[in-house]
């Protein structure tokens, strides 16, 4: 997190973890959360993502309403998209919507116009909105 984020507001990793605390506190239950797919081992991200949405629920008796799923797709003058440090095949990245659709049925989820449009076609199979 820090590599790619090493100051500015995106770089205080529990101020951004907590927004949807702050949100809730301030009754703001309509949330949004998301993990940028690449950036770690996605099986972690997964995991981690889906313990959020559970403490979201458990604590404030309301679960975000969208997950956003993007992942890094290789772009111009981006050095780390071109080689992520744990990129994510179209195999792994189909289970792993997959996996959080099953886990949390009852929020939206987002796919990124990054995905090509057959991807697109593909995961809209599995359940997003």
């Amino acid at each position: 997190f820090q590599r790619f984020h090493p100051s500015g507001p995106k770089s205080h990793y529990e101020h951004r973890l907590q927004t949807m605390d702050r949100a809730q506190i301030a009754g703001v239950d309509d949330v949004g959360i998301g993990a940028l797919f690449g950036l770690h081992d996605y099986r972690f991200e997964v995991l981690a993502m889906l313990q959020h949405a559970q403490y979201l629920d458990k604590t404030y008796r309301a679960g975000p309403h969208t997950i956003s799923v993007p992942r890094i797709r290789p772009a111009d003058q981006a050095p780390d998209a071109i080689r992520p440090p744990h990129p994510v095949d179209d195999e792994n990245f189909a289970k792993l919507t997959a996996v959080i659709r099953c886990a949390v049925p009852y929020t939206g989820m987002i796919l990124s116009t990054r995905e090509s449009p057959e991807m697109r076609a593909r995961l809209l199979q599995l359940g997003f909105s």
